[in-house]
């Protein structure tokens, strides 16, 4: 028997096989077989625990999703580790107006593009990591980079994580 009572769990709101499993309570199962109990970070009412879902701060957490918390994490010297990496394909588009000449993602030169940013945010900004990465594969398609652009700051202070019951999906906002 351990002496650890419980772990931390957290994960995207993206298709993951975590998920899937959460929803068939295997994680549960497999983790009341050795008398843990299983706990989500991202269900607690505590903004400090949510917040480990980026800080990766929990002691015995695990999580699947995105890359960007976990390497932003372990440069700020958390001791994460990477089990095993996931994918899921996703829809991307350039979206433009009819009239603005916009067909391929080589007309996009000299054209401003709006990235999100968080200033005032204490976390990895990961909304402007995953836009940024989207722009710069984007151009790549079109023979282009990001200097062939203006990327223009679109700031928010609105929190990723909110308290649970709220209207939004788990607090995720788009």
């Amino acid at each position: 028997m351990s002496s650890l009572s419980s772990v931390w769990y957290t994960r995207c709101p993206a298709p993951t096989p975590l998920s899937i499993a959460h929803q068939l309570g295997w994680v549960d199962k497999q983790f009341q077989s050795a008398g843990v109990a299983v706990r989500s970070i991202r269900d607690s009412k505590d903004p400090s625990v949510r917040q480990s879902h980026f800080t990766h701060a929990l002691d015995y957490s695990f999580r699947q999703g995105g890359n960007i918390p976990p390497i932003w994490a372990r440069s700020g010297g958390r001791e994460t580790r990477v089990v095993g990496i996931t994918t899921t394909d996703e829809f991307q588009a350039i979206v433009a107006l009819p009239g603005s000449g916009i067909l391929a993602a080589s007309d996009l030169k000299g054209r401003r593009i709006g990235v999100p940013r968080k200033p005032n945010s204490e976390v990895v900004d990961f909304q402007r990591a995953t836009a940024l990465k989207g722009i710069v594969s984007a151009l790549s398609l079109g023979g282009r980079d990001h200097g062939d652009v203006e990327l223009v700051p679109l700031d928010t202070d609105e929190g990723n994580l909110i308290e649970r019951g709220n209207a939004a999906f788990l607090g995720l906002k788009r």
